[in-house]
């Protein structure tokens, strides 16, 4: 028997303070687990990094992040749609699922929750 794979994979994004951060060295270890049970996309998200002297909407995005996430890295977000209100739980589904540890077997549940969710309205809408 051949699994189906779904079209959709929710996407997943991990926010980290850069590569000296141990416990997001922890958290990626422990989404790749998730990820070989319950497939996603991940982004990852180094509120700390800086992008020059150039003042963008980027940036600006980052200094809020950086802001709201500085003492609480890793943070973990769920979007639906690709947009920064879904990210920021604003508007339609998303928004943060875990912050400081991965809960591997609610999250490989949460995955599995969501690809079927994504994929059932691209049935629907079909």
């Amino acid at each position: 028997m051949v699994a189906l794979v779904p079209k959709r994979l929710p996407t997943l994004t991990l926010f980290t303070s850069g590569p000296l951060c141990s416990l997001c060295d922890v958290a990626k270890a422990d989404l790749a687990d998730v990820q070989k049970v319950q497939p996603f996309h991940l982004k990852l998200y180094d509120i700390r990094r800086k992008l020059g002297e150039q003042e963008d909407r980027e940036e600006y995005e980052r200094t809020a992040w950086r802001r709201l996430y500085q003492y609480d890295v890793p943070v973990l977000h769920y979007s639906a749609e690709n947009t920064l209100d879904s990210l920021a739980g604003r508007k339609g589904k998303g928004g943060r699922v875990m912050k400081h540890r991965i809960d591997k077997d609610r999250l490989a549940k949460l995955v599995k929750e969501w690809t079927q969710a994504l994929n059932q309205n691209e049935t629907d809408a079909q």
